[in-house]
């Protein structure tokens, strides 16, 4: 069998953006040696391409050695379009421009220009204080000390007097520089622990997020000497809330750092994952604390969220989808999200390849929690078989898959499959049972589960069920067990079985909705912005 294709340049091709597809036709001249047209003639090819396919492209050139050494063509345009890539990012960073500022006054220094010169370095020196590119800021001092000194000579006490104010300014500029750096190996320490653990699983993990809380950085935000290092406290600030489970918190940290970004534009252009973190962080707090305000504002922001790059892009999209449906599942407005369910598929499927494999068990995992709230049993069953064949392949996520587990043996359940049940315990229990810990939840799930084929009477159900529910109760405020209740609201579906009543209408009643309200369409806001 033939070897697959590399499709590295189709990847790469496929990534760029439109400024960046422009940038290298009009550099062509520059990037590609020898016949530019039939390298960029490959290029659109694959740009228009929804698939690679490497025998249609060979098909369109009529150059027998470019076909010959078609691997070779492909490095080469590969390269091509790096090296394009590359002095792209040069051309519109702040760092560029300060250096090309720097660069003109040395050329004006050597011709004696100093007055000019130097008003090229105050230019420079401005850009790189507003910017907080301190290091380059002190270079700059430095130039300007060594300028003022040439054009002054050194008995002059004005030139004395400028030195001392420029090397107190370089002090400043190293001050903040390690103020920064402080906070950004703390940053980097926090999210580290946190994509190790995913979610707190002991108190020796919370000892551990506390004594991060408690860091002496993060006493008052005043110990950020910069706009940077204000951001990276909020960043640190977000995670350790978020692994206490200590929403009322992580919205507020969100909410500021997300107004610090937007206030400071500099920070929201470098930053821009920490920025759309902010944003998903004020979304999902606001969701299970049932902010409506809130998760509009933020939904808002992040629907139009331009990343650094186009995956940035289509990340922030597709979080935005995701976020809208699992609000409408906590609230039970089953028509707005049948509608957003849609949309989502739809932009779901077109961006397939670019996003990663965990954000399409997301949407699954949504469309199961809506069919669950429309009593459709039997298509949520459907759906997350699609989740349980990828659990062995995609297990960076276990609290998501533990909780699958679970609804799965509820489904069945529901839908009267008595003599799968045993099966499916058993397979959910050897799962569960793999992990580092199991939970408490999920220890009372499973033993409620396990009575579940032997119950003979509803009277004995809703007696089990309620001394479930009452277990449940006492956990969903425990740090190490709140993680199951955003996932589903199983103590809602508890309450539907005691009482006889549909699902949903709980869901709705405890989101404060009426029926009316419930289903009134289009839903949330998307049009405008809405007040906060």
């Amino acid at each position: 069998m033939p070897a697959k294709p590399n499709d590295d340049l189709f990847q790469l091709v496929q990534s760029l953006s439109t400024a960046e597809k422009g940038y290298f036709r009009k550099q062509a001249v520059v990037f590609l040696q020898g016949e530019r047209s039939k390298y960029l003639k490959i290029f659109d090819a694959l740009l228009r391409m929804p698939v690679y396919d490497e025998s249609a492209i060979k098909a369109t050139l009529d150059d027998e050695a470019l076909v010959r050494h078609f691997s070779r063509v492909k490095n080469y345009l590969f390269d091509a379009i790096l090296r394009s890539l590359i002095w792209f990012e040069i051309e519109k960073a702040p760092a560029s421009m300060i250096d090309k500022l720097l660069m003109q006054s040395r050329v004006l220094r050597r011709r004696g220009l100093f007055r000019q010169g130097i008003r090229l370095l105050d230019k420079a020196l401005a850009s790189a204080r507003h910017y907080e590119h301190h290091v380059q800021a002190c270079q700059i001092i430095r130039e300007k000390i060594s300028t003022c000194m040439t054009r002054y000579g050194h008995n002059e006490a004005a030139s004395h007097q400028l030195v001392r104010e420029l090397k107190q300014s370089e002090q400043d500029a190293l001050e903040y520089y390690l103020n920064e750096k402080e906070f950004e190996d703390l940053y980097f320490e926090v999210l580290f622990y946190k994509e190790q653990i995913g979610v707190a699983r002991s108190y020796d993990d919370l000892r551990r997020i506390d004594a991060y809380s408690h860091h002496p950085l993060l006493s008052s935000v005043g110990n950020a000497k910069t706009v940077r290092a204000g951001s990276l406290y909020y960043a640190i600030r977000q995670i350790c809330a978020s692994l206490q489970q200590n929403l009322e918190a992580l919205a507020g940290y969100a909410l500021r750092h997300v107004e610090l970004c937007e206030a400071h534009p500099h920070i929201l252009m470098e930053a821009s994952d920490r920025f759309a973190s902010a944003l998903s962080d004020c979304i999902g707090a606001g969701i299970h604390l049932t902010n409506q305000d809130l998760v509009e504002a933020a939904l808002f922001k992040l629907k139009d969220l331009k990343g650094t790059n186009e995956q940035e892009t289509l990340q922030a999209r597709a979080n935005h989808c995701l976020y809208r449906l699992s609000w409408y599942n906590r609230t039970g407005q089953v028509l707005q999200g049948q509608q957003v369910l849609s949309e989502s598929q739809a932009f779901f499927a077109g961006a397939r390849e670019k996003l990663p494999p965990l954000q399409h068990i997301y949407l699954s995992y949504a469309m199961c929690y809506l069919q669950i709230l429309q009593d459709d049993y039997a298509g949520a069953s459907h759906t997350l078989q699609d989740i349980l064949a990828g659990i062995d392949k995609k297990g960076s996520r276990q609290d998501l898959f533990c909780m699958v587990h679970i609804l799965n043996m509820l489904i069945h359940y529901e839908l009267g499959n008595g003599e799968l049940l045993p099966y499916t315990l058993k397979s959910a229990t050897n799962f569960i049972n793999k992990r580092r810990r199991v939970f408490r939840f999920e220890k009372a799930m499973l033993q409620f589960i396990r009575l579940l084929p032997d119950i003979p009477s509803r009277q004995q159900f809703v007696g089990q069920a309620r001394l479930l529910r009452t277990t449940l109760d006492s956990l969903r405020h425990d740090p190490l067990e709140m993680t199951a209740f955003r996932y589903f609201d199983f103590i809602s579906w508890l309450d539907s079985k005691i009482e006889a009543r549909p699902f949903v209408t709980i869901v709705q009643e405890r989101a404060g909705l009426s029926s009316a309200e419930a289903n009134r369409v289009p839903g949330l806001r998307q049009e405008s912005s809405p007040s906060r």
